[in-house]
C-alpha cells in the first residue's frame, strides 16, 4: 500500500495531536448535577499496567503494518510516545456542571463535560479546528472527538465497587494512508472525592463551541 510521502518533522506534528486529542473533550454547555454521573467524580491515579502496556504497544504495531519500514519506524516511535495514558485524571462537580482535569505529558487541561448536549465544534490549544461531543451511553461515559488529521474516541467506565476507572482508547489516525484503528485501554484508581464546587487550578482549555445538531 503506497502511503503519503511526509517529513519526519510533518509527522511529528501531525501525530503529536494524537495524545492530546485522545483524552481532550471539551464543550461550551454546562449540564445539570446527575446521579447518574456521580461514580465518576473524584481523582483518578493511572494504574501501571505491563499486559495493558504491551497490548497499547502491539495495537499500534498492528496498525502501522502496511506502512513503508521508514514511515512506519517514524510513525510508530511517535505514537508509542503521544498515545501513553495521562498519569492522573480528575473529574469533578463546578456547581452543576461535571468538569474533567487531565494531567499527562503534555501538561494539565481542564474542560466541561457536556454531556447529551450534540457535537460542538471548538479549537484545540494548538488552533486547530476540532467536534467534540459527549455522550451517556449502556456502556458508560463516551466522548467521542474528530480532527483533520485524526479521530476517535473515549469510553469512561467505573467498577461495581466504584473504586477502578477502565478507559477504551480508540483513534484513527487519517493524516496518513495505510494506518489502522488503535485501540487501547487504561486504568485509574480513586484517590479522593474533590470537594463539590471546586475546580483546579489548571488553565481552562477552551474554545467558542458552536451547536451542530
Amino acid at each position: 500500500m503506497t502511503s503519503l510521502p511526509c517529513s519526519r518533522r510533518s509527522l511529528r506534528w501531525v501525530l503529536s495531536a494524537v495524545q492530546l486529542l485522545a483524552f481532550l473533550g471539551f464543550a461550551g454547555t454546562s449540564v445539570a448535577a446527575d446521579p447518574e454521573l456521580a461514580p465518576y467524580s473524584g481523582q483518578w491515579a493511572r494504574i501501571v499496567d505491563d499486559a495493558a502496556e504491551e497490548a497499547r504497544l502491539e495495537s499500534i504495531d498492528t496498525a502501522t503494518g502496511e506502512l513503508s519500514w521508514l514511515v512506519r519506524k517514524m510513525a510508530t516511535g511517535v505514537l508509542e510516545k503521544s498515545t501513553q495514558p495521562p498519569g492522573e485524571l480528575t473529574f469533578f462537580w463546578d456547581g452543576d456542571a461535571l468538569r474533567q482535569r487531565v494531567r499527562g505529558p503534555n501538561g494539565e487541561f481542564d474542560r466541561l463535560v457536556g454531556v447529551d448536549t450534540g457535537p460542538q465544534r471548538t479549537r484545540d490549544p494548538r488552533g486547530e479546528e476540532t467536534t467534540i461531543e459527549w455522550r451517556r451511553t449502556a456502556q458508560g461515559l463516551e466522548v467521542h472527538w474528530s480532527q483533520e488529521q485524526a479521530f476517535g474516541h473515549n469510553l469512561y467506565r467505573v467498577d461495581e465497587a466504584g473504586q477502578t476507572l477502565l478507559v477504551e482508547h480508540r483513534i484513527q489516525v487519517t493524516a496518513i494512508d495505510g494506518v489502522d484503528e488503535i485501540v487501547y485501554g487504561s486504568r485509574f484508581g480513586r484517590l479522593a472525592m474533590p470537594p463539590v464546587s471546586s475546580g483546579p487550578s489548571a488553565q481552562p482549555v477552551s474554545g467558542h463551541a458552536v451547536d451542530l445538531r
